[in-house]
């Protein structure tokens, strides 16, 4: 993904960060999750599609809507789960 916003989209980052699928398989690792879907989603918005994309984003019907908020939801739920956690076992 990073390879394809680089070569075929021109998008630069001065440090791109690159999810670690294995954490994301082996320990449902949320911060690499997140960052495959942001990741995603910067492909789609800066695609030649990119205007289609975003209105079918904001087109979808009430209960494809409601499908998306709630994962983005569990996300961050999770996510701050996890990063509450890591920051109390380094207090320890």
């Amino acid at each position: 993904m990073l390879q394809y916003l680089s070569d075929v989209l021109q998008y630069r980052r001065a440090a791109p960060e690159v999810p670690d699928l294995a954490a994301i398989t082996k320990n449902n690792d949320v911060a690499s999750t997140l960052l495959v879907c942001r990741l995603l989603i910067a492909i789609a918005v800066r695609c030649k599609k990119k205007e289609e994309v975003i209105e079918r984003i904001r087109n979808l019907d009430q209960a494809d809507m409601q499908h998306l908020k709630h994962a983005i939801e569990q996300v961050r739920i999770r996510f701050f789960e996890t990063r509450t956690r890591t920051q109390a076992s380094r207090l320890v």
